[in-house]
């Protein structure tokens, strides 16, 4: 019995009953054979096709011959006719898997990602292209010489379509390509646009089956990476884009925030066409533009400035700041989103539902039942802007591609849209329009949500002040970086890059921003339907089989050797007896 932590290569190639020389050379002879079935086929024409048929459809099963079929064949070398092969891909379609709550599904969503299944070869299309080979060549051929395709490449993409309209893409690849079902997987993180508009489209059609998701996947043998195609906007492109005229206005150098980058390149995704060009998601390019961009056309890349310092040379772009913003006035109003309250000799950091710039000072009872109420009236803040992470703001009315609610009330097009907080405790009204849009642009709701989810746990757990702010600079990556003055929570410093207009004199290049071009000997590309998806494979008990049959192939190649060893030691004799004679 072969344990579990052997039973792949050496169950299948250790055969107990042979004498260790001859297994030693068997195993080597075996391995040349693989590598050169890996390594020399024909794919110009398959030698072999046939017509599959399943219920609703019928497909074309095509095989392709190795190289050293010919010689075989025309030699009519019988005693090598074990050695034809060749390859196929078989059918491929996807399969469902069954999840924790006993329904089956295709699509399954993970942390960072989500993976679908596809099936290959299976063992009735085998036999079937062995058969044909059988009445083609009429020789003996078994289902065992009709092998996988060894493939280099799989690349899939998923199309996906925002209500707006706005194309997107998610893009996958499978990596362990001996597997069968392969795994494909999708890049999707957690925050991303088309993660949340394909959970959407599945809930709303009632599950994977009924969503009609469309996947397009490109199967590649023996490929190799020829080029790589990456994006170049030219200065006259800018020009036409309106890329400087929007970021610097008059001026010379303007600082940006990662929320006003995010927006551009949300604007420039849709309208280069990006997914079309680079078949790269929304969530993708936008890291990966932010990152070259800041790289070829900043003199300061992201950093922590003084907040009065960032807001006097701060970018218009996607942000209605008045022409006479005022540093203050923004430091008063954003003041007054959090005060210190204390309860006995413990202070702790809390939103400000009342809109007083002072703290108050309350016993512990009465402290509880109001952080309790501020957590509670809170939620409605994280619920919304959850819900703003999730779904797409609608497209301005200067014609850009919306972008997700995660980029807090800012199209594409660089145009603002109000966000509605009127049901939310903290009432955001009584701002000046600069602060409002400062709330915005550095996401404060998401500050808001979480000193509401946890001052309570501050008083409780007795933290220090400096550890609150600590914990609360943290949670917000920095952006902005809030400082205790008094009795209030204040915002000292904000995280922004700096441009210089003199940096868009020449071309930029988006390395980063890339489509590889791969040239392969066999390509082929397949369209698959989740609403034809296949039950799972019975992976053990194909490889059960598989192994069973190998077994006994090689136990004939035993014999076989046995007796060439037998006879060759008879020669011997026979040899050896005549020289004695002699």
């Amino acid at each position: 019995m072969v344990s579990p932590s052997n039973a792949g290569k050496e169950r299948v190639f250790v055969v107990g009953r042979m004498p260790r020389p001859i297994a030693l050379v068997f195993l080597i002879g075996l391995s040349l054979v693989v590598e050169s079935r890996q390594s020399d086929f024909v794919f110009t024409l398959p030698d072999l096709s046939v017509v599959q048929h399943s219920p609703g459809r019928e497909f074309q099963l095509e095989a392709f011959r190795a190289s050293q079929n010919d010689r075989i064949l025309s030699g009519n070398m019988t005693s090598s006719m074990r050695q034809l092969s060749w390859v196929s891909l078989g059918d491929p379609q996807l399969v469902t898997w069954t999840g924790s709550d006993n329904e089956t599904h295709i699509v399954q969503f993970k942390t960072d990602s989500i993976e679908v299944r596809a099936t290959l070869l299976k063992d009735s299309m085998r036999e079937l292209l062995a058969q044909a080979a059988r009445e083609k060549h009429s020789v003996p051929v078994s289902p065992q010489q009709i092998l996988t395709i060894p493939l280099s490449h799989v690349k899939c993409i998923l199309p996906l379509e925002a209500d707006d309209g706005t194309r997107l893409a998610l893009t996958g690849s499978a990596t362990n390509l001996q597997e069968n079902p392969l795994r494909i997987s999708f890049d999707a993180p957690r925050s991303s646009w088309e993660r949340a508009i394909l959970d959407d489209k599945l809930r709303q059609a009632g599950g994977d089956e009924q969503a009609h998701l469309s996947i397009r996947c490109t199967f590649s043998a023996l490929g190799k990476l020829q080029r790589v195609n990456t994006l170049t906007i030219s200065v006259n492109q800018m020009h036409q884009l309106g890329i400087q005229e929007k970021l610097f206005g008059p001026a010379e150098e303007r600082f940006v925030s990662r929320k006003q980058m995010a927006s551009l390149a949300a604007d420039l995704y849709s309208r280069l066409d990006i997914v079309a060009e680079y078949e790269m998601p929304q969530h993708e390019f936008s890291e990966s533009f932010i990152r070259d961009f800041i790289q070829q056309a900043a003199v300061q890349d992201f950093g922590q400035v003084a907040l009065h310092d960032a807001l006097q040379a701060m970018s218009q772009y996607a942000i209605p700041f008045g022409d006479d913003l005022k540093a203050d006035e923004v430091v008063r109003d954003m003041g007054r989103v959090f005060r210190i309250d204390q309860v006995g000799d413990k202070s702790h950091i809390v939103v400000n539902t009342d809109k007083t710039n002072e703290g108050t000072q309350r016993n512990h009872t009465q402290g509880s039942s109001s952080s309790q109420r501020e957590q509670e009236s809170d939620r409605k803040t994280e619920t919304e802007s959850d819900n703003r992470d999730a779904g797409s703001q609608s497209a301005s009315s200067s014609g850009g591609a919306s972008v997700s609610g995660g980029y807090l009330g800012y199209s594409a097009g660089g145009s603002y849209s109000q966000s509605s907080d009127s049901s939310s405790s903290h009432d955001r009204s009584s701002y000046n329009r600069d602060a409002r849009s400062f709330y915005d642009m550095y996401n404060v709701a998401n500050a808001v949500s979480f000193v509401a989810d946890t001052s309570r746990h501050w008083l409780d757990a007795s933290k220090s002040m400096n550890e609150q702010l600590r914990e609360l600079n943290l949670h917000t990556r920095n952006d902005v970086e809030w400082s205790i003055e008094g009795r209030k929570v204040i915002p000292k410093k904000v995280n922004v890059a700096r441009l210089s207009r003199s940096k868009f004199s020449k071309s930029l290049h988006f390395s980063r921003v890339r489509r590889d071009v791969v040239e392969a000997a066999f390509s082929k590309e397949f369209h698959f339907q989740a609403d034809s998806a296949q039950e799972p494979v019975q992976i053990a008990e194909y490889f059960l089989k598989k192994l069973d049959d190998l077994e006994r192939e090689n136990t004939l190649k035993v014999a076989r050797l046995e007796q060439a060893l037998k006879e060759a030691d008879d020669a011997h004799k026979h040899v050896s007896a005549f020289c004695s004679r002699k």
